[in-house]
């Protein structure tokens, strides 16, 4: 998505000086105006929508979690907390894991609950209702979280 961008805005400045007969300072501010608006924008979808899990699966001890290549098993005293939110940028409800100590997948891991993601009675909802699958999941995760905690004290 960056790499289309860029050269869009790479086509777009190769065929604007080609076209005008005098470059003028309108210009340029215009290409590094629109360049950082790319830039910014890109930096916003990474840091909110390309962070989310493609899966996560309870296993044995933890959480089975795969985002894109990587995949990793954390384990429930790994777990610092879960939540779970309505995160505004994706207009959607979440689940976020934050780590005690960072892993492959970073300190921190997003994803949407099948329960949120198929939850069509919210689309026109201005108060969004968690639902209470994934809520009770949570709970469930959390209580895992404890009791791993009490049996292996650190």
């Amino acid at each position: 998505m960056y790499v289309i961008g860029m050269v869009f805005i790479s086509i777009f400045t190769l065929t604007a000086l080609s076209m005008a007969s005098n470059s003028s300072i309108i210009f340029f501010i215009f290409v590094i105006v629109m360049t950082a608006f790319h830039m910014m924008t890109f930096n916003y979808m990474k840091s909110n929508i390309l962070i989310l899990a493609d899966k996560v699966k309870e296993v044995e001890n933890g959480l089975f979690i795969r985002n894109g290549k990587i995949s990793e098993t954390i384990d429930y005293d790994n777990i610092q907390s879960v939540t779970y939110r309505y995160l505004f940028s994706i207009k959607n409800n979440v689940v976020e894991l934050t780590f005690k100590n960072p892993t492959t997948l970073g300190n921190k891991v997003r994803f949407i609950s099948w329960a949120d993601a198929s939850n069509y009675q919210r689309e026109f909802n201005p108060f969004p209702v968690k639902t209470p699958e994934t809520q009770a999941w949570v709970d469930t995760l959390k209580e895992k979280i404890v009791q791993n905690t009490n049996k292996n004290p650190s």
